[in-house]
């Protein structure tokens, strides 16, 4: 999955639930975006606080830049 389609995914799954036949709306897609970002956040600390070189760092980093666009 590219970095701006995991963006996409991310920011929705805060803004939608579905419900078998209908979609509920949680928040507005700003508020999502804030969410998806402090989740992004909370990986790259993460992946920060073990100090071993990960390739997924970049790609994470890249959805941030990838959110904060939508």
């Amino acid at each position: 999955m590219t970095p701006k389609e995991k963006a996409k995914e991310l920011v929705s799954k805060f803004n939608f639930e579905h419900t078998g036949e209908t979609y509920i709306l949680h928040q507005t897609v700003d508020e999502s975006k804030r969410c998806a970002l402090i989740a992004v956040d909370e990986i790259i600390l993460e992946m920060d606080s073990v100090m071993l070189p990960n390739p997924f760092k970049q790609y994470w980093q890249e959805i941030k830049k990838e959110i904060q666009m939508l």
